[in-house]
């Protein structure tokens, strides 16, 4: 998590893929493209205050009581921690973290 696609793509991403974000790295705007390099995280859990919390990818912050959205531009993740994850009344974490998301990526291509 502390490296975007740009410069960490992975064994996942052709090398047309990889031509392809670098071709978006250049024509997008700066917020986007700081994405591309390091991912976006915000976390939902019982030290937010049930809101969303900007935290720093250094971190590594797979906590156990919490739900963290991660946003790698072209990647969307909702990552729920192991004390949250069967846990249906935190439904509404989750929930908040996919509309940020969703809000987020809506003008986005693909």
């Amino acid at each position: 998590l502390r490296r975007g696609p740009l410069l960490n793509p992975g064994p996942t991403l052709s090398l047309d893929d990889r031509a392809e974000v670098r071709s978006f790295f250049l024509r997008f705007p700066l917020n986007e493209c700081l994405s591309m390099m390091e991912p976006l995280l915000w976390q939902c859990g019982k030290d937010s205050n049930h809101g969303l919390e900007s935290i720093p990818p250094e971190t590594l912050v797979l906590w156990s009581n919490s739900v963290i959205a991660t946003d790698c531009f072209n990647t969307l993740i909702v990552w729920s921690g192991r004390q949250v994850a069967a846990s249906p009344q935190h439904a509404a974490w989750r929930d908040l973290c996919l509309s940020h998301l969703a809000s987020r990526s809506k003008d986005r291509f693909p």
